[in-house]
């Protein structure tokens, strides 16, 4: 897209490239049932040291885990034939947010937490990390195209493009980590699906106001 005012031509450039992730993010939950709150505490801290021993082997992977959440609730139950909520015990849950290095080792932790459906995994979700040089080089495709963008205007227009007015980041969103989503189908497990990705986008845009000059002048 592209304007003009008193000063010249202002565009929009804007570019996307592709590179492997930096991180795989997701969120691991147990969960547990017992008779009582207490009793399904206890059996969730079962469920939850396992998961914090596989964590803590894979330490050197693993760059930041925090708990998101801890409930224990009441479980009800519709009885149809007398209309009434039945008392079913309780339930209890922990979910865990993950973040763990891209590669085998993150495949390996992943499957290992989830097997035997010890844990519930959701995600992952792949990052490129906000240090990526990634984000650099889409940023100067972004500021060519803003260019050629001008140029082409300008030709149309019968002038040349000058220096540069003013540039503003368009996309400052961009400075936080790009995600990419895998969802696991229905019946999946972590064992079953491929836990990589070859590469994720990584996009960035810019707006630039050009001055034009008239080559008659």
């Amino acid at each position: 897209m592209g304007s003009t005012d008193q000063q010249g031509i202002t565009v929009r450039g804007s570019a996307v490239v592709e590179v492997p992730p930096d991180y795989a993010e997701c969120t691991i939950t147990t969960r547990a049932r017992a008779a009582t709150a207490g009793g399904a505490l206890d059996a969730l801290s079962e469920s939850t040291d396992t998961c914090d021993r596989l964590l803590d082997s894979a330490a050197g992977s693993v760059r930041n885990r925090i708990t998101t959440g801890l409930n224990v609730e009441p479980v009800t139950e519709y009885n149809p034939g007398t209309g009434e909520q039945v008392d079913r015990g309780f339930a209890a849950w922990r979910a865990v947010r993950v973040r763990i290095v891209h590669g085998a080792a993150a495949t390996d932790l992943l499957g290992a937490l989830v097997r035997d459906g010890a844990a519930e995994l959701d995600g992952p979700s792949w990052i490129v990390d906000a240090a990526n040089h990634a984000h650099d080089h889409a940023r100067r495709h972004a500021a060519a195209d803003a260019r050629r963008r001008a140029e082409a205007y300008a030709a149309g227009l019968g002038v040349s493009v000058g220096d540069v007015v003013w540039a503003s980041d368009s996309a400052a969103a961009q400075e936080a980590p790009m995600f990419a989503r895998a969802a696991m189908a229905d019946g999946q497990t972590a064992e079953s699906v491929a836990l990589s990705a070859d590469r994720v986008p990584v996009s960035a845009e810019v707006t630039v106001c050009f001055r034009l000059v008239d080559d008659a002048d």
